[in-house]
């Protein structure tokens, strides 16, 4: 049966397919439109929407169906370059002539389709290859959808963003080809039922506004805990617009708040809220700038009747509480819509809205830390609904911001490394187009939120592909679809053909274009990148992600221009493998799959649950649980059995003294093997406390023996088993065994065991010294903040790591005033007022610090005049600077370091709900580390078992080559770890972690890794100073160059291993 069309007034087609045939007053009619829909779009976007989904529109809107009207492409905005359309008489429409090889680039909006289109010519689909992109330069060949009559092809990418569209001739064809080429526009149908009617209160009120457009609107102040009061009528929908007051403490743009309401003093009810801040435009509350958030807004049905609501929230808001107009129509009894809300209401609709349920459903899930990857399911139900009901486009703006705040960027490392050539880290901006007729909105940035928009720029992990070689990938497991982005690095760009193959399925070429299709400014200009000028701004810097100013917050590599693309990404892949089609120039590419985040709060939003006592803060605390048990169940599988001995009869109290006298004395002799006997006699012959005091006393002598083992072995057993006084003996002699040892890991591990296996303050204490020392900041926060007296250098120490500045000052006050000038100062220099760290610092107890501050700010000044001459002594002056850090040590993990592997292995911890990674080391290629000495490394290294064997132990060495010298140390009974899941890896198994701390001694070091046994999955730590001070970067071969010519591999040092 053919397609009907439907004629709309005189401008435009309503129809679900292409029309056969397009009238000369249609096409005049699209033109009009362009003069005036720039206005248009202007007028759309004044005020932002970042409304929640509103189930009384989505049912008002159910009985209209939404126009789509398509419209001939003739030129700008939507040709972009390329072959230009032109007015073909006999088709009366425009349309593009391709020769072979020639193209056309097009601009498609978000959420639109591409047609292609020819009237007279049934369309296969080879007569045009058709490339997507989003401006940055990889394009990707797409499958179109052919018409029910044949003439049409069709492209719904459904991006969230405007992309490119290459549409070319294959080379293969010899005649040129004539195709009318069509965008489609989805016309949404404006609020129905407007909000328009204000509600006052008695509360303070202000004149807020969105500078430059909009005029000023007046807002309440509802300020944290204090009710707001206003008397309601109905039946009545009220819309609750809100923006967040973002204190000045207020480091983290994401924020989480609670609005409680009462209808005439009943059961509170509660909305919740997640925002970030308004980037788009200048607000203005009286005329002063301020910071706030997006407008939220959420609704509240009133029952019939005079009623009173109360408002109270736990973060400062602004509020405009507005009442819906329902019969605002001129000529009520004709124009009132189709279904009207008086109808809506009394039929009980809008509890049953699909798209409002999935919303709430699906923001829950995100929210719920018990569920694995409940960020990118819950985007993915959100986004799918709201395809549903693009009549409504606030639902697809819900899901993308969804998206954005549950979901990251994680690296895939190749499980086969084609080339030994170096991997290297880098970071790159993430460009989207900005939507055409849009005025330009780039991000602006307040500077209490630097740091967290310089947390998102991105970075990669990027290898190199040459000629034939293909570089195989292994996902984990996946709960869910998701994305893939491929990052290609554009410097001394060639263009060329790539091929990615998804599960031996799907093949699809990729497309490197060099020269750019877009200009700079028709990109919006992220947060990331406005961060990144601020940092520019600042004197001397140059290459902003290497100097000083960046490393206070991030790894300091180089910022190199990228393309990027998104892929989908079905859940059920496994393995992905990627390849260039020809022997061209090699291209360095990074991998990247999207992954949810946990759920967690904001400083100020956590500060605000934990003083009203929520029940929330349990899911906010669920991954520190689950490492407690983890690490806990760790602990006790660690334990062995003691043997049960049966005495033949117990010695009496005399005799036992008698042994006990002899044991001590042969201690004070320091014999200890006679010592041991003494003690053994005791232990086999008594029972109770006095056999524990033995069992403890000869841990004590196996340690002064050598046999360590034996030791913590039988100590762990006491701390798990014996009286609570011997048990706990035994705890704080392996806790302080651990210290000794800088085995921050194994601290841990007793630490949770005890806390949870016997509950204590001072178990607590010990606790949070192992989360600092184990870099977990986040958990010693949401630990200690609870406790009543909790250890303050712990807390300020992770207050100032994750930035928490309110929970810093309220810390800072419990302390001596003599002793609150450190913290003071540490603040000042990471906010790089140094003048101000070198104040607080100037008292006597402080002199090291000040000191060692000062010699670096003389330091930084001598090498922005590097030269030839003095290169090696400044080199020789950073490195000692760098290493005379006047505070305690940590170990960062740093990937960065590792160069070439065979592959990486990616697994993941069943019980801990969290990934790892490493890089796989064999005999033929060992794993290659690159790095500037002196540091201290801890390489973390897990012995592969082969399947056939799950319970044999291994033994073998670690073979380590340091710049030609070469080591060997032993590693032994290495048993396969329990709960650990490895992708891709042919069914071999993960072994217990062996750590090894390695020091590298002055200049460029390479050094590789492997054993003979076993093939090895590692990962690498380094040590470094807990605070680090910013007056310098870290020191390594970009960043010495990055201060003048020099670089350090032409430096002549002696290298020394320490």
């Amino acid at each position: 049966m053919p397609t009907k069309y439907t004629k709309k007034g005189q401008c435009g087609w309503v129809s679900d397919s292409v029309p056969q045939q397009f009238d000369r007053n249609t096409l005049a009619c699209f033109r009009a439109f362009r003069v005036f829909r720039g206005l248009l779009f202007c007028l759309a976007f004044i005020h932002p929407a970042y409304a929640r989904v509103d189930a009384m529109q989505l049912r008002l809107l159910e009985p209209y169906s939404q126009d789509l009207r398509w419209d001939n492409i003739e030129s700008m905005p939507e040709w972009v370059n390329g072959v230009k359309p032109e007015y073909a008489d006999d088709w009366e429409m425009h349309r593009v002539r391709l020769a072979p090889t020639q193209s056309v680039t097009l601009v498609l909006p978000a959420y639109q389709s591409l047609r292609l289109y020819h009237p007279k010519q049934t369309l296969t689909g080879k007569e045009l290859a058709v490339y997507l992109s989003n401006g940055t330069g990889l394009a990707v060949k797409q499958n179109l959808q052919t018409s029910t009559d044949g003439h049409s092809l069709v492209l719904s990418p459904n991006a969230s963003a405007p992309m490119l569209i290459h549409v070319t001739r294959p080379k293969p064809f010899a005649n040129d080809f004539d195709v009318a080429l069509f965008v489609s526009r989805k016309l949404p149908i404006a609020e129905i039922a407007p909000y328009r009617n204000l509600i006052w209160s008695t509360a303070h009120w202000c004149l807020l506004a969105q500078e430059p457009f909009a005029l000023p609107e007046l807002y309440n102040q509802l300020e944290t805990r204090q009710k707001q009061r206003f008397a309601v009528t109905g039946p009545a929908r009220l819309a609750l617009k809100n923006r967040l007051h973002y204190e000045r403490a207020t480091s983290e743009l994401i924020q989480d708040y609670h609005i409680r309401y009462w209808l005439d003093n009943h059961n509170a009810q509660e909305l919740s809220f997640s925002t970030s801040v308004e980037t788009s435009r200048v607000v203005t509350v009286n005329t002063a700038i301020e910071v706030v958030g997006r407008e939220e807004q959420d609704y509240i049905e009133i029952p019939e009747g005079q009623h009173t609501l109360d408002l109270e929230s736990d973060r400062p808001l602004y509020i405009q509480l507005l009442a819906q107009t329902e019969d605002d129509y001129l000529f009520t009894h004709l124009n009132n819509p189709r279904l009207p809300v008086e109808d809506i209401r009394k039929q009980g609709l809008l509890p049953t809205t699909e798209l409002k349920l999935t919303e709430q459903s699906a923001k829950q899930l995100a929210k719920d830390n018990s569920h694995q990857a409940g960020g990118m399911i819950a985007s993915k139900l959100m986004r799918e609904a709201a395809l549903k009901r693009q009549d409504y486009p606030e639902g697809l703006t819900e899901a993308e911001q969804l998206r954005g705040f549950r979901s990251f960027y994680r690296d895939l490392l190749p499980s086969k490394k084609a080339t030994i050539d170096a991997q290297f880290m880098a970071y790159f901006l993430a460009n989207t187009l900005h939507a055409v007729n849009r005025p330009q909105s780039d991000s602006l940035l307040a500077d209490q939120h630097l740091t967290d928009a310089l947390k998102r720029v991105s970075n990669a992990y990027f290898t190199r592909v040459s000629g034939a070689a293909i570089n195989e990938y292994h996902l984990p497991p996946q709960q869910t679809d998701g994305q893939l982005r491929l990052i290609v690095d554009k410097r001394d760009c060639v263009p060329r053909l790539l091929h990615i193959e998804i599960d031996a399925k799907i093949t699809k070429d990729i497309w490197l274009r060099c020269e750019p299709d877009r200009e700079a400014e028709d990109f919006t200009r992220s947060l990331a990148e406005t961060a990144l000028i601020r940092l520019q701004q600042e004197a001397n810097s140059v290459n902003v992600t290497l100097d000083s100013l960046f490393s206070v917050h991030s790894q300091p590599a180089s910022l190199i221009p990228t393309a990027v693309y998104e892929l989908p990404l079905p859940k059920d892949v496994k393995t992905i493998k990627l390849w260039q089609a020809d022997n061209t120039k090699p291209v360095n590419i990074a991998l990247q799959y999207r992954a949810a985040k946990p759920f967690l709060l904001s400083e100020q939003s956590y500060l605000a649950r934990l003083r009203d006592n929520s029940q929330s803060l349990q899911n906010e605390k669920l991954p520190l649980q689950r490492l407690l048990q983890a690490e806990s169940r760790l602990y006790k599988a660690s334990v062995a059995a003691y043997p049960a001995i049966k005495a033949p009869t117990l010695a009496n109290k005399q005799t036992l003294d008698g042994e006990i006298a002899h044991a001590l004395s042969e201690e004070q002799k320091q014999n200890w093997l006679e010592a041991l006997e003494h003690w053994g006699k005791v232990v086999n012959f008594s029972e109770g406390l006095t056999r524990q005091q033995a069992q403890l006393a000869q841990a004590n002598v196996l340690t002064k023996l050598g046999e360590s083992y034996l030791a913590e072995s039988l100590r762990k057993y006491l701390s798990l088993n014996a009286e609570s006084r011997i048990a706990e003996a035994a705890a704080t002699q392996l806790s302080a065994q651990y210290q000794a040892q800088n085995d921050n890991a194994a601290l841990l591990t007793i630490a949770a065991a005890m806390q949870i296996h016997r509950p204590s303050d001072a178990h607590n204490r010990l606790l949070l010294s192992a989360l600092a020392k184990n870099n977990e900041y986040r958990f010693v926060l949401l630990l200690g903040l609870d406790l009543e007296n909790p250890p303050l250098e712990n807390l300020l120490t992770a207050a100032y790591q994750l930035e928490w500045w309110e929970s810093y000052s309220g810390l800072q006050d419990k302390l001596p005033t003599k002793e609150r000038r450190f913290w003071q100062g540490l603040k000042a220099q990471k906010q790089g007022d140094t003048a101000a760290a070198l104040e607080a610092w100037s008292v006597a107890e402080l002199k090291p610090w000040h000191d060692y501050l000062q010699h670096g700010v003389q330091l930084h000044d001598a090498l922005t005049h590097i030269s030839e001459q003095n290169a090696p002594a400044l080199y020789q002056q950073w490195s000692q600077w760098q290493q005379q850090n006047p505070s305690a040590k940590a170990w960062q993990n740093a990937l960065w370091h590792i160069k070439d592997y065979a592959g990486s292995d990616s697994y993941y911890a069943l019980e801990r709900d969290v990934y790892g990674q490493g890089v796989r080391a064999t005999v033929e290629r060992p794993v290659v580390l690159n790095l500037v000495g002196p540091a201290t490394l801890n390489l973390q290294i897990r012995p592969l078992h082969p399947p056939a064997k799950p319970d044999s132990a291994l033994d073998g060495w670690l073979n380590i080559t340091d710049n030609n010298e070469t080591s060997r140390y032993p590693f032994t009974n290495n048993l396969p770890a329990q709960g650990l899941i490895l992708a891709g890896a042919n069914n071999l198994q993960l072994g217990n972690v062996i750590n090894l701390v390695y020091q590298v001694g002055q200049g460029q070091h390479e050094i590789q890794l492997n054993s003979p046994e076993a093939p090895l999955s590692i990962n690498v730590q380094e040590q470094r100073p807990e605070f680090a001070l910013g007056v310098l970067p870290l020191l390594q071969t970009d960043t010495f160059a990055e201060m003048g010519v020099i670089s350090i591999q032409s430096l002549t040092h002696t290298n020394e291993k320490r």
